[in-house]
């Protein structure tokens, strides 16, 4: 395997962030919409452009990475996709995550066909695609148990 060399790192990734909100006076949640939006369209791509009734799952940690997810979860269901979302608790939820969990949790009530939420010993496959959303550059340590467990 070929070891890859990061762009950016966790110090620099934040720093960007905080000087792309100053510079551009953007609400952090704007970049997660893009991050989102971003990898979802990556995901269509790996779908081979056909999403509509592509299965797909979407595991949500519990910081902004997960918000990503979630963005990421909505807008696959909005070009057709079935998405699974499988989301791990906050400790310390940022306001981004709260509104886009809060717009997933909308989804999976008004379209409970094809977009749900799931625990995670409830989310079985098989799926065309699963979305990784789990940890962001603040990821440190040892895994807690329910992040390893999934």
């Amino acid at each position: 395997m070929t070891e890859l060399t990061p762009i950016l790192t966790s110090d620099g990734m934040r720093a960007a962030e905080a000087a792309t909100v100053e510079r551009w006076d953007l609400p952090a949640r704007v970049l997660m919409e893009s991050a989102g939006r971003a990898a979802a369209d990556v995901v269509v791509d790996v779908l081979g452009g056909q999403p509509r009734g592509a299965r797909v799952a979407v595991v949500c940690g519990p910081g902004d990475n997960g918000g990503d997810g979630f963005v990421v979860a909505r807008v696959l269901h909005a070009v057709g996709a079935s998405v699974t979302v499988v989301a791990l608790s906050a400790p310390r939820e940022s306001p981004g995550r709260a509104a886009n969990l809060r717009l997933a949790e909308r989804l999976a009530e008004t379209t409970p066909e094809s977009f749900r939420l799931a625990m995670a010993d409830d989310a079985a496959g098989p799926f065309d695609a699963v979305v990784d959303a789990l940890l962001g550059i603040g990821a440190t340590g040892s895994l807690r148990t329910d992040v390893a467990s999934l």
